[in-house]
């Protein structure tokens, strides 16, 4: 097993999946060195990239799923990195995509499972005290221990935006789809459509790069809270 100490001056590769309870793929976010991307892992989101907002937003662009993770991983290997994400929902997908004995030797930071154990440590109490996360949702996201809820604990740290949605995400997409299918342009969609689309590439860009905020904060406080949440990615069993 990785010590914790190992990897405090490595890169550090933030992600996250927007994807469905059937595991179908639609976006990928990642931040490296404070850079973020958005690509579109879905060719019924494609028209997306297209729009010369999120361009300069979300850095948006189209990738097929399978050659952009085989690509990347490449990529973190090489540069000796450190895959960080909120849950091993991530790296599931990517052993969805890349076939086992092709994974490449990599440490990868559930950086969910060191969260609790910061919270535990520093902030029992306060957590103890926080309502639920979103009031309308019953979605697992919603609840006190999801990434957005958390940052609740660092009142002074950047927080979720009004229109952020723990358990809509799905639906937004469907109706950003279904509504391109009929309009055949991203201008000839409604204003409650193009809403949907901003605010489900506002999610996503929200959750990778907060990721980073809380790892500094581990860090800060005891680093040793990452020990226990440290993986091989080829060891972890889907």
């Amino acid at each position: 097993m990785t010590n914790y100490k190992d990897i405090l001056n490595r890169d550090f590769y933030y992600l996250d999946f927007e994807s469905n309870k059937n595991g179908d793929l639609f976006l990928l976010g990642l931040e490296h060195n404070k850079s973020f991307t958005c690509y579109v892992i879905n060719e019924d989101l494609s028209f997306l990239c297209d729009n010369q907002d999120y361009k300069e937003n979300f850095n948006i662009q189209f990738e097929h799923p399978k050659p952009l993770i085989t690509n990347l991983l490449k990529s973190i290997q090489d540069k000796n990195g450190v895959i960080v994400a909120y849950s091993i929902a991530e790296l599931n997908l990517i052993q969805s995509i890349v076939s086992k004995e092709k994974l490449p030797d990599l440490d990868y930071l559930n950086l969910a499972r060191a969260v609790r154990s910061w919270k535990n440590k520093f902030h029992k109490e306060a957590y103890e005290k926080l309502p639920k996360f979103r009031k309308y949702s019953n979605s697992f996201i919603a609840k006190k221990n999801s990434l957005a809820s958390m940052m609740r604990l660092l009142p002074t740290k950047k927080q979720a935006p009004s229109d952020y949605a723990p358990g809509k995400t799905t639906s937004r997409i469907n109706h950003i789809i279904k509504g391109f299918k009929v309009k055949k342009e991203f201008s000839k969609l409604t204003p409650v459509q193009k809403a949907k689309a901003t605010k489900v590439l506002k999610h996503n860009h929200y959750d990778v790069t907060i990721l980073s905020v809380l790892l500094e904060e581990i860090i800060k406080k005891d680093p040793s809270r990452l020990q226990k949440a440290i993986y091989k990615l080829k060891d972890i069993k889907t």
